[in-house]
């Protein structure tokens, strides 16, 4: 069981820094598209039961901001699903993503850390959302992606980001290509 606040004690104690500069993970928003079944509400429904069942709470809909038509798409239609999640239920996510989901995944080979963005937020995308142990491998939604970002505090240093996703237990992919 991931208990983050004795992690970061833990990391203030080695780094011989203050609690409160050290990098801490302040959300993780996960969200998915219909694509696909934008039309089926029965589809839509099952992959809104999904969310709930892989994050323990209720999602929000996302719309769409503009009208595409090479999309079949108009303004404020419904496109998908997203979930922040915070405090326990943020630590029960993360437990079951590192020591559960990420495992399951077929020919993973750890965290590209091309993933971290400028802010040093890692983003994640799973491509079959039943590596979830909670979603059943023959689920009536039918293979739908699921977008992770996961957003710290305190996180200019790269370095210390990589730190924290190690202590955490985060498979992190080829060491050689970390920038400095």
């Amino acid at each position: 069981m991931i208990n983050l606040n004795k992690i970061y004690e833990k990391i203030a104690q080695e780094d011989k820094v203050n609690y409160f500069s050290v990098v801490r993970i302040s959300k993780v928003i996960v969200s998915t598209g219909f694509g696909k079944f934008r039309d089926n509400q029965a589809k839509i429904d099952q992959i809104k039961k999904d969310l709930i069942a892989m994050t323990g709470q209720k999602p929000a809909y996302c719309q769409a901001k503009n009208a595409i038509s090479a999309f079949k798409l108009r303004k404020n239609e419904i496109i998908g699903y997203k979930t922040t999640l915070r405090a326990k239920k943020m630590e029960d996510f993360l437990d079951r993503l590192v020591n559960l989901t990420l495992p399951n995944i077929r020919d993973f080979k750890g965290i590209n850390l091309d993933s971290l963005d400028k802010s040093n937020n890692l983003s994640l995308g799973i491509k079959e959302h039943f590596v979830f142990p909670e979603i059943p491998f023959d689920t009536p939604s039918g293979i739908i992606g699921v977008s992770i970002t996961i957003v710290f505090k305190n996180s200019s240093d790269r370095q210390k980001v990589i730190h924290l996703l190690k202590y955490i237990g985060f498979p992190i992919g080829k060491e050689d290509k970390i920038k400095k």
